[in-house]
């Protein structure tokens, strides 16, 4: 991973997240594992995927604001 560009964008590195996790809970290896910690992968995932609804949520906001020059009111 140390190949890839710095600062990539934050939308990007949450979707390359959330399929590093599902190849992680599909991997057999993982899936033999006796491993059950009180944060679960799916809650990471679900994270991710909150994560990925507020930046679209912020991204349409932007989007729909007017961008309408401000005009001196007339006195």
């Amino acid at each position: 991973m140390n190949d890839r560009q710095p600062n990539r964008p934050l939308p990007e590195l949450v979707s390359e997240a959330q399929e590093l996790l599902e190849q992680i809970c599909r991997h057999p290896r993982f899936k033999h594992l006796d491993y059950h910690p009180d944060v679960t992968l799916s809650d990471a995932s679900q994270a991710l995927g909150y994560l990925q609804w507020e930046l679209q949520a912020e991204s349409e906001d932007l989007f729909d604001r007017p961008y309408a020059v401000q005009l001196p009111q007339k006195e």
